[in-house]
């Protein structure tokens, strides 16, 4: 099933369409990510749906941990979904 995610676009009330089916490299989503100051919440919702891409998902699950905005309301959640997706994908690659 393609899932859309919106990545609000900063300073407007505009957003870019991704969906799961068909994101980018993993450089091209880290490079929006970043530039749009996007929420962790988007940062771990994208890096679930590269799962199966494990350089891409592991490369968006590190750079959220000093990247992502956290500056929301209950960003402890995505926090511990994070390290909750990063543990599962180590536990598979041992």
């Amino acid at each position: 099933m393609t899932t859309m995610i919106e990545i609000p676009l900063s300073d407007t009330n505009e957003v870019i369409e991704l969906y799961s089916d068909q994101l980018p490299e993993g450089d091209e989503v880290l490079g929006i990510l970043r530039q749009e100051k996007a929420h962790l919440s988007i940062w771990v919702n994208l890096a679930y749906y590269k799962q199966n891409k494990t350089k891409d998902f592991i490369k968006v699950l590190e750079a959220s941990r000093t990247d992502a905005n956290i500056n929301y309301r209950d960003y402890e959640k995505d926090q511990i979904a994070s390290t909750r997706y990063a543990r599962s994908i180590l536990c598979t690659r041992s």
